[in-house]
């Protein structure tokens, strides 16, 4: 049976976040010697993790080329239906890119909603103002639902109701959407960090 996942905040294609961003302890934040093994890494997680007729929400900033070609033949590299909420990186460097995006996403929005086992999580590239997600329904009850996002890469607000699925987080794989609850609970953990080890990726780097 088909599945659903969401992922965020790729950047394939993007130097400096493969050699220069760091984190608070003054180490990289991804630990790729070039954009060539992060690239081909991220293709390889990917494709271990979603089959041809799975979906994936991809919660935006997917690559860094801005180039109609390359990020096409990113997509064409990957399993799934790739469906894209846009971040503030998604652009091209010429007229009608949203038309572009459409075409090679086949989906492009600001934002969604999935109900998971009775919980409701709104999808964005940006944290959203909790306002703007849990509401009260008509007949008084409180949604409690959970915003999943990306943009803040690795990341964590400190507070319920927010669920961080940047690549950072989740290992460089899509998360099945009924795995969501866990990595929610996880990431409630104020000492929750889990990135991928240096040792993790040379047994898992495409040769």
């Amino acid at each position: 049976m088909a599945k659903t996942f969401v992922t965020s905040d790729s950047h394939w294609g993007h130097k400096n976040i493969c050699l220069k961003f760091t984190d608070s302890d003054g180490k990289r934040v991804r630990p790729f010697d070039s954009v060539e093994e992060m690239d081909e890494f991220m293709i390889r997680r990917w494709n271990e993790t979603v089959n041809p007729e799975d979906t994936v929400w991809h919660l935006g900033d997917f690559d860094f080329y801005h180039n109609t070609s390359k990020t096409q033949n990113i997509v064409n590299r990957l399993n799934g239906k790739i469906r894209l909420i846009m971040g503030n990186h998604d652009y091209f460097h010429k007229s009608g890119d949203a038309k572009k995006l459409i075409d090679i996403f086949g989906g492009v929005y600001q934002w969604n909603m999935l109900s998971v086992k009775g919980q409701i999580h709104v999808l964005s590239h940006f944290p959203l103002h909790r306002s703007t997600f849990d509401y009260v329904a008509a007949d008084g009850t409180q949604s409690n639902a959970i915003n999943v996002h990306g943009h803040i890469h690795q990341r964590l607000i400190n507070e319920p109701g927010y669920l961080n699925v940047g690549v950072e987080l989740t290992e460089y794989r899509p998360v099945d959407i009924n795995d969501l609850p866990k990595l929610y609970m996880k990431q409630q953990n104020p000492n929750y960090r889990r990135p991928i080890t240096k040792e993790e990726l040379a047994r898992s780097i495409i040769k």
